[in-house]
């Protein structure tokens, strides 16, 4: 028997499409690692499931559990490519620019793999160096995000929506407490589980080597993302995509309390001194759940006739 390297099922030796998946044998894009790449002797790499600026996720098989993970590797595409082999290539000139994010990726690595009780949180099993990068070891939760979710069912009412952010405040928190941020916060790196809640996952901070996005930039880009993620569940995600922001949030004032405006409005703002920084703030401003003085509105309203 072979495995689908698509979704890690069993294929009978003569079959070329997955009965189950409809998986055609089709290659990684280039650039990615060949589906079949076996690293540390035990993960066999599948198909790619998403590339992002500083990183690339796989399905992958744990043979020496016999079960589904995710891989995720550390790949800045700013400076490193992948051609015919397994490794990435730099400019001598970037090589200490790899190394230093190669170094936060897996330091990264080492306080999520201790955090592994905390709910909310996919669990990171291993981490390791190889091919000039890194990679960590993943659960597999599933294939169901919170993109997909919003797709199939929204638009969310309030009260649901601030129980999806409690959700994920609790966990992004519990990381704050480590001093780490998410860096790549978006609906697809959240995965619902059987119990119905969502865990966060592929946690990239290492990303930043590269960006050099300052400090203070770096501290808002989580709440900026979950913004993101509650206008998205409130207009539902199709139309918060589609359109500007501010005319979302002005279809909004109509539906929600000015509290969640105005959280939203600041954790937005494209002036950085104005975003929030902190997860739990922009909850508790969301919800009203603390008394603090701020001007009625930050952004500019159309007059309404």
């Amino acid at each position: 028997m072979k495995k689908c390297l698509n979704c890690m099922s069993e294929m009978a030796g003569k079959d070329e499409i997955c009965a189950l998946c409809g998986w055609d044998g089709q290659d990684n894009e280039e650039g990615c690692l060949p589906a079949g790449t076996i690293l540390q002797g035990r993960y066999i790499i599948g198909t790619c499931r998403k590339i992002r600026i500083a990183d690339i996720q796989y399905i992958a098989w744990d043979a020496l559990f016999s079960r589904k993970v995710y891989v995720m590797e550390y790949f800045p595409s700013q400076i490193a490519e992948r051609y015919d082999s397994e490794e990435l290539l730099v400019e001598e000139c970037d090589q200490e620019l790899l190394e230093q994010g190669v170094r936060c990726f897996l330091e990264q690595k080492d306080k999520l793999i201790l955090m592994d009780q905390i709910h909310g949180l996919l669990n990171v099993l291993a981490g390791f160096q190889a091919n000039r990068t890194a990679y960590m070891i993943l659960e597999y939760p599933g294939e169901k995000t919170l993109e997909d979710v919003l797709r199939t069912e929204g638009p969310w009412g309030l009260s649901k929506t601030e129980r999806l952010l409690k959700n994920l405040v609790r966990p992004l928190m519990a990381a704050y407490q480590s001093k780490m941020i998410h860096g790549q916060l978006s609906a697809d790196c959240c995965y619902l589980t059987m119990q119905g809640n969502f865990k966060i996952g592929f946690f990239n901070e290492a990303l930043y080597v590269t960006e050099l996005e300052e400090e203070s930039v770096r501290c808002t880009m989580d709440c900026f993302e979950l913004a993101h993620i509650a206008g998205a569940a409130l207009t539902g995600i199709d139309l918060w995509e589609s359109q500007p922001v501010d005319d979302s949030l002005e279809i909004l004032e109509e539906e929600v309390p000015s509290c969640a405006i105005n959280a939203l409005v600041d954790a937005l703002s494209e002036d950085v001194s104005w975003r929030i920084e902190s997860p739990q703030e922009f909850l508790d401003r969301f919800t009203d759940e603390v008394t603090v003085e701020f001007p009625e509105t930050r952004r500019n309203h159309k007059k309404k006739n």
